[in-house]
């Protein structure tokens, strides 16, 4: 939790603004990832968010391998929550995804 007990929700675009140095609003999101990913921010969002960030990531750069080893590194990150939905519906919704 952050430090006043609270558990922010982080929306795909932040996520995705981090990794594509092109988009608009970049920066602020890399620094707020970073933050994250150093364990100065407690975060959750929804599988469908990790879908999200593989479909998008999947058109901008047609590489499956990109995506995966992106998805893994967040996954990784200590202090992001995801929340879980169905197992089967996500491997199925991952699979069309990438």
């Amino acid at each position: 939790m952050t430090s006043g007990g609270k558990m922010i929700y982080i929306d795909t675009s932040v996520i995705v603004n981090s990794f594509f140095t092109d988009e608009k609003g970049t920066e602020s999101s890399k620094k707020l990832m970073e933050k994250i990913r150093d364990g100065k921010f407690t975060v959750c969002t929804s599988e469908f968010t990790i879908l999200e960030i593989a479909s998008g990531i999947s058109r901008r750069s047609g590489d499956p391998d990109l995506v995966n080893e992106f998805i893994e590194e967040l996954r990784a990150y200590p202090n992001l929550r995801i929340v879980p939905i169905s197992k089967l519906l996500f491997d199925r919704a991952f699979e069309i995804a990438t």
